[in-house]
């Protein structure tokens, strides 16, 4: 039903766009039938009574007068004004013009020389009595206007001879077009309007685009603008609106520097296409092509306001057909990477290609004139931008897209994130009478293997379950899809998916899918190339007799897991004063206060290095608890992931926290006696423990205590987002900030942690999260993130950690980024805090009694 309803609902959008298209083709054929009949209604046509013949004469010098040129009429030849051979060069050409009415009619005709770039035009009739001078006309109406043209009123029986003096300082056709004055006067107005609404596209899309630009900072939008500016002076003296606009002066000082703005038309239209495409990100040898080329015309530019015109339009029209096949490749190219949202800016091609390859040919006389081909590159440049606007749209649309795609899509795997499942559940509990079970699937022993393994293992390890398991649901109707491409699993922690199950449309016993999803969770369950004999534990809820919102629904599905774990079928539905309070997370409150009063707890110490000096700088301390009570079924090892959400839920973890620093400053204390004079130690809070009453003077009387300087102590400041409003907790940060404490953003990028937080509040230090680190030079996405993330920070002054390195090949890119300090597998695991001690004096390698600004790493740890 969904992929129905998909179907028809695209079959109507293009059957609407279809619609749209032929009725705005039609319109556009009516006007272009319209437009080109001002050019076929030529005199001849319309009033067969008035002759006119036409000849013309060479001027090679550009130094003759009328009279001289009158002497000499046995040069002229007799062609039609379409046939006159004007070419680019510094002659002057002469027409002559002999008009007789035959009719007993008076005849008003106007003569347009459509060239707005004429850099000569003179005009003179010749007298009745034989070899008297000729009488030059008003020049008034001749040049330095958008519309040159001459007005000759023909009386009745009345026979003249006109003689023009043409040259133009652009094109060099010149067409020469008798009208009636009603005609001429239409075909102004019409163009007038044309003009106007080029000029009006032009202004409203570029103001458009500098809003965006001011907006989002995207450089693409930039080079649009300098685009539609370079085409409104381009236009302005190639079509002569800029009369209308400007004053003579500064039209013809714009019409001497038309080629100018060409090279610079051209520059901006291969910098579009190399920043639209994309292709500033790969930096590839296309991209650096593309960079010299545009340097190159810059400089042609530059040089041609040096040399005569004649050389300079040579240059640049011979050019243009390579850069215009260098940006269609550039094109090609991405479309064969599926770049599909690009569509509009191929289509902007046609007009661009027809229009400028028709206005041209007109131009240069290769070609009849007309109207419509005089302005085809006018009218192709209003339809290009205007596609180019819909394609910088499609763009802007698709990046939303794809930033909503990266919350809602785990960036390592591509499973669908908790926030997608949870919207997805609310819409399936508004059906009515729903019934529902929340699935949640946690691998068994999860937390035990992850400390043996690195977060890329972790993930593939999810993304083997999650794609064994796809096919299992696929053609499931019991199971719900809750995905935005229909993806039935989601990821609703690090370490557990959800699926959920639609009661209503379920024909089989929950204990059938859940001993399915298990043995398949078996044969996915490896790490690398070792297959690990184990299943998964499955907590179930359900709605609504388990709660009315998704997030309950998911807590209490896993809070049934403890539940799962020791039953033999690896499933439970979650049961009150069962699941949640029959012993297990209350038990395990009571033996974390008790550990904490006992000091059972263990600090393990993280080494960072400066990046620059290769020097450990410094250490982030991790808690860890080794359980041996008999209270808990579980002895051993319990991860943080365990006991700091109970912690948190049951009001512990601002005194856990508070043993933390008191730990991490006594040992900090050690490492100073020990003669590491500048290691730096960090210590993770939240924004629960700034905001708890007492807190800057307990870490105050802790660090005075010790005798340990305070700017060698970093906070790294989790959950930044609940204490942005809040008064008390921002003066808390200004006092530590005051006291010397550097504070930390922590796990940047994903959580509450952003650049909005950042800005507000008095940070000194930001750490990229390890999602965003680990593999970065594998992953484009990954990199981009990461690169854009330290380059922000650095441009805020902030120094910058990256967490999660393990390879030299993340290094060495996070260097080229401008990170400061390194943290990951690749240096060390964390270790308890008498092997550090080890740790630093092995790898010091007999330290250098010189101050150091770090400690040293020999090069086999690095290799």
């Amino acid at each position: 039903m969904v992929g129905g309803k998909l179907s028809k609902s695209i079959w109507l959008r293009y059957s609407f766009v279809c619609l749209l298209t032929l009725v705005i083709a039609a319109i556009g054929f009516a006007a272009t039938q319209h437009l080109s009949t001002l050019d076929t209604r030529e005199l001849a046509r319309t009033q067969a009574n008035i002759e006119v013949a036409t000849s013309y004469y060479v001027d090679d010098s550009n130094q003759l007068s009328a009279s001289q040129v009158r002497e000499r009429e046995a040069g002229f030849i007799s062609s039609e004004p379409n046939d006159i051979p004007f070419e680019l060069g510094d002659s002057a050409y002469w027409v002559r013009f002999s008009l007789s009415n035959q009719t007993l009619d008076d005849a008003a005709l106007v003569l347009h020389i459509d060239n707005s770039m004429l850099t000569e035009l003179a005009a003179y009739q010749y007298s009745s009595v034989v070899n008297s001078p000729l009488a030059a006309l008003n020049q008034g109406t001749l040049s330095a206007t958008a519309f040159p043209h001459l007005n000759i009123n023909l009386s009745a029986k009345q026979n003249i001879e006109l003689l023009l003096k043409l040259k133009a300082g652009g094109p060099p056709n010149i067409p020469l077009v008798w009208h009636q004055a009603e005609q001429f006067k239409t075909k102004q107005a019409l163009t007038r309007v044309l003009f106007g609404v080029v000029i009006g596209v032009l202004a409203v899309i570029g103001l458009y685009n500098l809003v965006i630009f001011n907006a989002i900072r995207d450089k693409v939008y930039l080079i649009y603008i300098g685009y539609l500016l370079a085409a409104f002076l381009v236009l302005a003296t190639v079509n002569g609106y800029g009369y209308i606009l400007f004053s003579p002066e500064t039209q013809e000082l714009l019409n001497t520097h038309s080629l100018f703005f060409h090279y610079y038309l051209l520059s901006f239209l291969v910098l579009f296409t190399l920043y639209f495409l994309k292709f500033n990100e790969d930096n590839g040898k296309l991209f650096k092509i593309g960079q010299v080329s545009v340097y190159l015309l810059i400089c042609l530019s530059a040089i041609g306001l040096f040399i005569p015109h004649t050389e300079r339009a040579i240059i640049f029209f011979s050019l243009v057909p390579i850069y215009y096949a260098y940006s269609i490749c550039l094109v090609i190219l991405k479309l064969k990477s599926e770049f599909s949202w690009a569509r509009y800016y191929v289509v902007s091609w046609i007009p661009l290609l027809v229009g400028a390859g028709a206005q041209q040919l007109t131009l240069f006389g290769y070609i009849d004139y007309s109207f419509i081909l005089v302005n085809a590159f006018l009218l192709a440049v209003l339809c290009e931008i205007t596609l180019m606007s819909f394609a910088l749209a499609e763009r802007m649309r698709r990046h939303e897209a794809e930033r909503i795609a990266e919350m809602s899509y785990h960036s390592g795997s591509g499973i669908p994130r908790k926030n997608v499942f949870e919207r997805s559940l609310y819409k399936l509990m508004q059906t009515p009478d729903a019934h529902l079970h929340v699935l949640v699937i946690k691998p068994e022993h999860i937390e035990r293997v992850a400390l043996y393994v690195n977060d890329a293992m972790n993930t593939a390890l999810f993304k083997r379950i999650y794609e064994k398991l796809t096919p299992l649901f696929a053609y499931n109707d019991a199971i719900e899809p809750i995905g935005m491409r229909g993806e039935k699993i989601a990821l609703v922690a690090g370490n557990m998916l959800a699926i959920v199950v639609n009661e209503q449309k379920n024909q089989q016993a929950l204990d059938t899918i859940v001993s399915s999803i298990n043995t398949l969770v078996e044969e996915a369950y490896r790490i690398e190339a070792l297959q690990i004999p184990l299943q998964a534990n499955i907590g179930v809820a359900s709605y609504p007799e388990h709660g009315n919102l998704p997030f309950i629904l998911l807590n209490k599905a896993q809070m049934a897991l403890p539940d799962a774990e020791n039953c033999t079928g690896k499933w439970a539905v979650y049961e009150e004063f069962q699941s949640d309070n029959s012993g297990y997370r209350l038990k395990l409150a009571a033996e974390i206060n008790a550990a904490i009063e006992q000091g059972s707890f263990e600090l393990y110490h993280q080494p960072q290095v400066d990046l620059k000096t290769m020097r450990v700088c410094g250490s982030e301390c991790l808690i860890r608890w080794h359980y041996d009570g008999e209270n808990l079924s579980e002895q051993g090892f319990i991860p943080p992931t365990a006991f700091i959400p109970v912690a948190e839920d049951m009001g512990l973890i601002n005194k856990l926290t508070r043993w933390v620093i008191k730990q991490a400053i006594a040992q900090h204390s050690v490492l100073l006696a020990q003669g590491y004079k500048h290691h730096m130690v960090s210590i993770n809070i939240s924004g629960k423990d700034i905001c708890a009453e007492g807190f800057y003077e307990y870490v105050a009387a802790e660090i005075e205590a010790a005798e340990i300087a305070a700017n060698k102590i970093v906070f790294e400041l989790t959950e930044s987002a609940t204490i942005t409003n809040n008064a008390q907790a921002l003066e808390v940060i200004e006092l530590l900030t005051e006291l010397g404490v550097t504070i930390s953003i922590d796990d940047f990028g994903t959580g509450y942690a952003s650049m909005a937080y950042v800005s507000e509040l008095p940070f000194k230090e930001l750490k990229v999260d390890r999602q965003f680190v680990q593999d970065v030079g594998d992953d484009k996405k990954r990199r981009t993130i990461a690169e854009t993330t330290v380059r922000m920070a650095k441009g805020l002054g902030l120094e910058v950690v990256a967490e999660g390195i393990n390879s030299q090949k993340d290094e060495n890119l996070l260097r080229q980024f401008g990170c400061d300090i390194g943290q990951g597998y690749f240096y060390a695991k964390p270790m308890a805090f008498d092997d550090y001690l080890e740790w630093l004096t092995d790898e010091v390698n007999g330290r250098s009694p010189e101050p150091l600004e770090g400690e040293f790493i020999s090069k086999h740890s690095l290799s």
